[in-house]
């Protein structure tokens, strides 16, 4: 059995989706100081590195992070590598792979990944993602949980309707994953959010586990 831990790590001078804050973790009560223990305090985003979305987060009266099903969240997933040649994920990119059956659970290895986007300390914009006729597709194919090499399912401009196609569906979307020494295939997944109550996302460890 192999796993592989494909959480992007939370620490400073991470990217971060644009106008979301910075990641500030940092220790404000320390041993060194002669105190008894250490204290860190963190201060970011809900959906900093490898988070996952819950429909709240495009869809006002959605269901917020801890109601999300944890039998999605737990079990069977396939990753799908895209042709590194792609820009975007669209429908017919999907219907080229000649799937007769889809699995409940895909996560998709782009090209962000051979260009390890996440490693870098700054946001790319020009990174590959689900266009809406993709995710209407993923939904007619009754897939219930979808992840992603970047910080969002969706393109950096007009983004909301692949989220919202999704998001309204309850599908659930896995974002920030680091899947660059992660081959195709089927693996075992756990994938378990902070219970932010009330919260429209929250960060995620997510394991693949290869039997």
């Amino acid at each position: 059995m192999k796993i592989f831990d494909v959480t992007v790590p939370i620490k400073n001078s991470m990217p971060v989706w644009p106008g979301d804050p910075e990641v500030n973790n940092k220790l404000i009560i320390s041993i060194d100081s002669g105190e008894e223990a250490n204290v860190t305090s963190i201060h970011m985003s809900a959906h900093t590195g490898t988070h996952i979305d819950a429909p709240r987060h495009f869809i006002n009266s959605g269901e917020s992070i801890e109601s999300l099903d944890l039998n999605t969240l737990l079990g069977e997933v396939e990753v799908i590598e895209i042709d590194p040649s792609a820009k975007h994920i669209d429908a017919m990119t999907l219907k080229s792979l000649d799937k007769h059956i889809w699995p409940k659970r895909v996560l998709f290895k782009t090209n962000n990944s051979f260009l390890k986007l996440l490693e870098k300390n700054y946001f790319v914009q020009n990174f590959v993602a689900l266009l809406p006729d993709a995710a209407e597709y993923l939904i007619k194919k009754g897939v219930k949980l979808v992840g992603i090499d970047y910080l969002s399912i969706a393109p950096f401009e007009n983004g909301s309707e692949t989220h919202i196609e999704l998001l309204k569906m309850n599908l659930i979307v896995i974002e920030g994953l680091n899947l660059v020494d992660v081959e195709s295939g089927f693996y075992e997944l756990i994938a378990l959010p902070i219970l932010l109550v009330g919260a429209d996302g929250a960060p995620a460890r997510v394991l693949l586990i290869q039997k």
